[in-house]
């Protein structure tokens, strides 16, 4: 199920998790009730890691393919928010 951002003037950004059917541009804020809009996300909501998503690139230098996911990460300057404090 997707989950949605939408923001309110009064208390800023909340999310819902809400299934596509009964997805709405506009829901209350949880806090105040007020009808809030729907804020649209263009950043993607998952990296592709691993093997089989695509043929191999023979730019990316050896040493690349080689590093670990997190290694990966902190070189790339890539973080994960889901797991922030």
């Amino acid at each position: 199920m997707p989950t949605y951002t939408y923001r309110c003037t009064e208390h800023g950004e909340f999310t819902r998790l809400t299934s596509m059917k009964d997805h709405q541009r506009l829901q209350p804020c949880p806090t105040c009730e007020v009808a809030s809009e729907q804020v649209l996300n263009t950043v993607p909501t998952f990296i592709r890691k691993g093997g089989g998503w695509t043929r191999p690139d023979p730019k990316i230098p050896e040493w690349i393919k080689k590093l670990p996911d997190d290694e990966l990460d902190a070189e790339l300057g890539l973080t994960n928010d889901a797991n922030a404090a």
